[in-house]
């Protein structure tokens, strides 16, 4: 039978589209592919550096606490300093006017001691 040259001519026509079509498709396909690739190979890279950040945040937040102590250790013991500093300055005073409240007393006995004569056995 023959057909008209026509007919020949759109299925030709359609057969070229639908190759046409399918090889859209499959680049398509191929360019979804590789973005989905990408943005994969983008995801573990984000875990990787997740995986890596969250020890370093941690190490991070250990030496900010530790720092923080230290702090405040160091603050504590200069309050201790500046407390032993005023007690070692008014401490002289107070033994400097005891001593001077006993010393005629402790003067006179050390006098009678030396005027007493001494008993030899």
């Amino acid at each position: 039978m023959y057909e008209p040259r026509s007919r020949n001519r759109s299925e030709h026509d359609m057969l070229v589209d639908s190759a046409n079509r399918l090889e859209r498709d499959v680049s398509q396909r191929e360019r979804l592919a590789i973005d989905l690739s990408q943005e994969a190979m983008r995801q573990v890279e984000r875990a990787l550096y997740g995986a890596l950040a969250a020890p370093a945040a941690v190490a991070l937040g250990l030496a900010a606490s530790v720092t923080w102590a230290t702090f405040i250790l160091e603050r504590g013991l200069e309050v201790f300093e500046i407390s032993l500093d005023r007690v070692r300055f008014e401490e002289p005073r107070r033994t400097d006017s005891r001593r001077f409240d006993a010393e005629p007393a402790v003067q006179g006995r050390i006098d009678e001691q030396a005027n007493q004569p001494q008993v030899r056995s």
